[in-house]
C-alpha cells in the first residue's frame, strides 16, 4: 500500500487562519448589533421619553396659565359677553402645544413597545448563527489543529523512509570498470589454452610427459 502523498500542510494553516478571523470578526458584529438594539432602547425609554414628559409638564403649566388669565380677562371686562380674543388663542395655542407633547409621549411608548418585540426576533433570529459562533466553528479549529499535528507526525515519520530507500537503491561504493580484452587472444585462450593444445610445453618445444 502507498502512502499519502503529502507534500506541506500550509493550505490547513490558511484556511484555519481565515477561518478565525471570520469568527472574530462575526463575534464583533454580533456584538455591534446588540448594542445597537440596547443603546437604540435605551435611548428612547430615558432620553425621549423622559425629554417629552418633561416638555409635557411645562406645556400642561402653560395651559393652567393660559386658562387663568382667559377666566380674569372674563372677570374684568365690563362686556356682557367679553370675546377675550388673545387669551383664546394664548389658550388655544397653549392646548395645541400640549396634545403634541402628548403624542410624543405616546409614540415613543409605542416605539419602545415595538423594539422590544423586533429585538426578541432579532435576537431567536441569530441564535444559530452564534451557536456556530461559539461551538461550531472553534471545534472546526480544533478538529484543523488535531489534524494538522496528525500530518505534521506523518511527515516527519515519511521523510527518513524515503531517505533510506533512496540510499539502499544507490551502490556501496565506486564500481571498478572491466578492461576490455583483446579479440585474437580472446579467441587464443579460447580455443588451446595457455600452452598449447597438448599442454604444456618445455623451452626446448617438447611436451612435458
Amino acid at each position: 500500500m502507498t502512502g499519502a502523498n503529502i507534500k506541506t500542510i500550509s493550505a490547513i494553516q490558511e484556511f484555519r487562519a481565515a477561518l478565525i478571523a471570520f469568527m472574530d470578526d462575526s463575534k464583533l458584529a454580533v456584538s455591534e448589533a446588540h448594542a445597537d438594539v440596547l443603546k437604540t432602547h435605551s435611548w428612547i425609554q430615558h432620553d425621549r421619553i423622559g425629554y417629552w414628559q418633561h416638555v409635557k409638564k411645562k406645556r400642561h403649566e402653560k395651559v393652567l396659565q393660559a386658562r387663568g388669565e382667559l377666566t380674569r380677562a372674563q372677570l374684568q371686562s365690563r362686556d356682557e359677553r367679553p370675546s377675550c380674543v388673545l387669551e383664546r388663542k394664548a389658550l388655544a395655542k397653549a392646548q395645541a402645544e400640549f396634545d403634541e407633547a402628548e403624542r410624543k409621549v405616546e409614540s415613543c411608548r409605542k416605539a419602545l413597545s415595538l423594539l422590544d418585540r423586533e429585538g426578541l426576533l432579532f435576537k431567536a433570529a441569530l441564535a444559530g448563527f452564534s451557536t456556530t459562533l461559539e461551538l461550531d466553528l472553534p471545534n472546526a479549529v480544533g478538529h484543523m489543529d488535531r489534524l494538522m499535528n496528525t500530518l505534521e507526525q506523518y511527515l516527519s515519520i515519511a521523510a527518513p523512509r524515503d531517505r533510506a530507500a533512496q540510499t539502499a537503491a544507490e551502490p556501496d561504493g565506486p564500481v571498478a570498470p572491466v578492461a576490455p580484452v583483446a579479440s585474437g587472444a580472446a579467441g587464443a585462450m579460447g580455443r588451446d589454452g595457455p600452452s598449447g593444445p597438448d599442454g604444456p610445453s618445455g623451452p626446448d618445444g617438447r611436451h612435458a610427459s
